[in-house]
């Protein structure tokens, strides 16, 4: 599985737990790797129709009670992430909020903050946020030399 998450391919990953899980049901941190995976892969495909999310939400609370007690509250990171994809940005808040209190040593947790306040237009957070992501490698930039095509010139803008 090591092999598969380090090429980004979540399917594979949940294939392979899928049929560990089948030989034997008692394994929690398989039951974490599926689940991340399958998240992931929502992620990763931004697969958002509200049956797949829905699907997804109800996988991750499922597996909340088979996985390992330490890998609870990242799986409920996920459910959060869910829950803003879904419109429910302040239940996504509190639920990362708390999160990121109890690991302050998660950057990534720490960054998605970003874009739940941009969705609440809480700006002087938004931003403090984004900063965070500097230590995880995931701050938005702004790309001032990017390319932009209008159809005035049917070229980019810089030409």
């Amino acid at each position: 599985m090591n092999i598969y998450s380090s090429e980004k391919n979540w399917v594979k990953v949940k294939e392979t737990a899928d049929a560990l899980l089948k030989i034997n049901p008692a394994q929690p941190l398989v039951y974490f790797i599926r689940s991340e995976a399958m998240f992931l892969d929502y992620r990763q495909r931004q697969n958002f129709t509200p049956a797949s999310l829905s699907e997804c939400e109800n996988a991750l609370i499922k597996a909340l009670s088979n996985v390992p007690p330490e890998k609870v509250s990242k799986l409920k990171t996920f459910i959060a992430e869910l829950k803003w994809y879904q419109g429910y940005p302040e239940e996504a808040l509190e639920m990362i909020s708390a999160y990121t209190r109890a690991n302050p040593e998660d950057h990534e947790a720490a960054f998605n903050l970003t874009f739940i306040y941009k969705t609440l237009k809480q700006w002087d957070k938004h931003y403090e946020a984004n900063e965070r992501g500097i230590d995880a490698g995931l701050r938005l930039k702004a790309a001032g030399n990017t390319p932009v095509w209008t159809p005035d010139c049917m070229m980019p803008s810089f030409w």
